[in-house]
């Protein structure tokens, strides 16, 4: 059993350093750029983590994000400038190999519902899901990845307070602490956890899920006292909110099931084109889910349909959230197309949640149908995946190259008292860049913002006919 187990996870992370390898050759782009730009004069990781805590509330990335309170997101975003510099490949790694921890971790939950075939086919197409493609090679985000693996580690544990009605003390601190790490990445882990704790209110230590819920009220309404910032939901309505979340939960369901049937570019993140997104699709597959469940319910045991529903009312919360919060900023339909990286937190659950119908289903055939589905859809997900990784590697060569005889430049000249550089827009690799709120500079320009100038450079890098 546990060689098979450790064969099936050999398979699946193959399979994924096959498909994402070539995401190690990416350039860094859109908010981490900003990043760079605001942390430029920052070099020592106390620097980096403990100060820029609340990075977002004074050194905005984008309209909105002001409204967030995620020290734990920036801690480890210091950490990694730290260890990493500008050696991007590092950065992407990163994704990678959390990618491949999130993937243990949901198979384990997965294995312990009782079916080897569903656990591995499940897992393999998460892993290789074309639309959670984001999530995992955009470096600016990592930390979220790490808010996934908490929260599965803690409903690792969960699953078994409910289906196995294992109460020990340390399981409780364990989904706790986990509840408190995942919080301070990603406020809706706060939600969760009230989730959590509203279906084991009965059980002795279920307050312990709690704790970190209180902590992080505390500590952002004393840090939000010294900013000033507009109401994260001005405009509550929880019936529309209802509507948008079930547009939401319908269209990541349809999109992430057939990739074929968005259309997806480029332009700083990996988006999806408007007119992919059909109203009509996606409530009409929201309404196949709910039938499917509903169906699915009655050969369920007690404490599987209670582990189902917990499962359910996050994934209603996380779109909630998405849609009332989000979607103050940007309409709905701007907020599904622009964050691609909603879909990975949102698999994540509904892949659990599937998990649970398809290891009870009795019917062997329409069991065998589902896992050569699944198997069938990743496989073709597996193939985009590797030619849209391949290709924005390609697209990054030049950056990468110009990024690395910067760096060379800098560390052997920046103890010159004059040193400055000037690289301009057009040379290959360097391209102009303006963030949200009009910061007009170059692609280099926001990595050394300290040495780089237009006037009177002291080295400039010069474009040629026939090359740089």
């Amino acid at each position: 059993m546990i060689q098979w187990r450790l064969v099936s996870f050999f398979v699946i992370a193959s399979l994924i350093l096959l498909v994402y390898y070539a995401s190690l050759w990416h350039a860094p782009r859109s908010d981490q750029i900003v990043y760079f730009f605001v942390t430029a004069d920052r070099h020592d990781w106390l620097s980096l983590t403990i100060p820029c805590y609340d990075l977002n509330r004074w050194g905005t990335f984008a309209a909105g994000d002001e409204r967030l309170f995620r020290p734990l997101a920036f801690f480890f975003l210091g950490t990694e400038k730290y260890l990493f510099g500008y050696n991007f490949w590092a950065w992407q790694a990163v994704g990678i190999i959390l990618h491949l921890a999130v993937i243990w971790f949901l198979m384990k939950i997965l294995w312990r519902m009782g079916s080897e075939e569903v656990a591995f086919s499940c897992s393999l197409f998460f892993a290789l899901l074309l639309m959670d493609m984001e999530m995992v090679i955009w470096s600016h985000i990592h930390s979220y990845l790490i808010f996934v693996l908490a929260l599965l580690i803690a409903l690792d544990q969960i699953y078994l307070f409910v289906v196995e009605d294992k109460q020990d003390r340390w399981r409780w601190v364990l989904s706790g602490t986990c509840f408190l790490v995942a919080g301070f990445i990603y406020e809706t882990a706060n939600i969760f956890a009230v989730l959590s704790f509203l279906f084991l209110f009965n059980k002795r230590y279920s307050w312990m899920l709690l704790v970190p819920c209180g902590l992080y009220l505390i500590l952002d309404g004393i840090n939000a006292g010294g900013h000033h910032i507009s109401p994260i939901m001005p405009h509550f309505n929880l019936s529309q909110g209802l509507v948008h979340a079930m547009l939401a939960c319908g269209f990541w369901l349809y999109s992430g099931l057939w990739s074929s049937a968005v259309q997806l570019y480029f332009d700083g993140r990996n988006m999806i084109k408007e007119e992919s997104l059909n109203d009509l699709l996606s409530y009409l597959a929201a309404i196949a889910a709910g039938v499917s469940i509903a169906m699915g319910l009655k050969r369920l045991e007690r404490p599987h349909r209670k582990f189902l529903f917990l499962l359910l009312a996050m994934v209603l919360a996380y779109a909630l959230v998405i849609v009332m919060g989000r979607g103050q900023v940007y309409s709905v339909h701007q907020t599904l197309i622009r964050n691609t990286h909603y879909y990975y937190s949102f698999w994540a659950l509904t892949i659990m949640a599937t998990g649970v119908l398809l290891s009870t289903l009795k019917n062997q055939m329409l069991k065998t149908v589902f896992v050569t589905a699944l198997v069938g859809l990743s496989l073709i997900n597996g193939v985009k995946l590797y030619q849209i990784n391949d290709l924005q590697a390609k697209g990054s060569q030049a950056t990468i190259v110009l990024a690395r005889a910067v760096e060379l430049l800098v560390q052997e000249k920046k103890d010159q008292k004059d040193f400055s550089f000037y690289v301009p827009p057009d040379y290959p690799g360097n391209y102009a860049y303006q963030d949200a709120y009009g910061r007009k500079s170059s692609f280099i320009g926001m990595l050394y913002p300290q040495y780089y100038t237009t006037r009177h450079p002291k080295y400039k890098f010069l474009v040629h006919p026939h090359g740089s």
